[in-house]
């Protein structure tokens, strides 16, 4: 049971490098209304960056792994670290801009 449990990890930490890869690929633009001095209106949480990620990367992500220390209030380029795995995470690029 163990070696099956060991080759069961293996094969997700694989599958998990290979999200990471493909989430640090290219930045996450998420749309939203700037008001004066870049502030949103409201906040981008972690549900939203998962609901981003399965649009853009058909991938699906728990909000629970999107380890988002405090909502973005404002506009700019923001690192954040996405649990995939016990030993794999991802650092995803999230640019939060005025919408058109």
């Amino acid at each position: 049971m163990k070696r099956t449990e060991a080759r069961r990890q293996n094969r997700l930490r694989g599958e998990a490098e290979t999200v990471a890869n493909t989430l640090q690929a290219k930045p996450l633009v998420i749309d939203a209304k700037v008001g004066e001095a870049g502030r949103l209106f409201g906040s981008v949480g972690t549900a939203d960056i998962a609901s981003r990620i399965k649009e853009v990367f058909e991938i699906t992500i728990d909000r629970h792994q999107v380890q988002l220390e405090e909502a973005i209030r404002s506009a700019g380029e923001y690192t954040v670290p996405v649990q995939l795995h016990n030993d794999v995470s991802a650092q995803v690029r999230v640019q939060v801009g005025a919408s058109a």
